[in-house]
């Protein structure tokens, strides 16, 4: 059977390599949120063989491509289809910048 959805799938971490393969009907990644732990090195992340995932610059997508030791990215959608083209849809701010108040 083809995944539609991740619905639940933020109670598992850390995550050290996430593979998202072969789903015809996938259209949604979202529940990648700011929420999941990402592993601290070498991570690896592959999304392909997916025709109608369009949109994965979810926040944990930016970020564990910033810290993979391997990536790819293909055979997705438009929009979803190469490691720059998801790249160029993440937020140009951090996701991890803290302001403390140290008086």
């Amino acid at each position: 059977p083809n995944l539609v959805s991740f619905e639940g799938f933020n109670s598992v971490y850390p995550y050290y390599s996430l593979e998202i393969s072969n789903n015809s009907s996938l259209e949604d990644i979202e529940f990648l949120t700011d929420e999941l732990n990402l592993g601290c090195n070498d991570i690896t992340l592959i999304i392909e063989n997916n025709p109608v995932l369009a949109f994965c610059s979810a926040n944990y997508i930016c970020r564990a491509i910033l810290k993979a030791s391997t990536i790819l990215i293909q055979n997705n959608a438009p929009g979803c289809n190469t490691t720059p083209e998801v790249q160029s849809q993440c937020s140009a701010c951090p996701d991890n910048l803290y302001l403390e108040n140290f008086g």
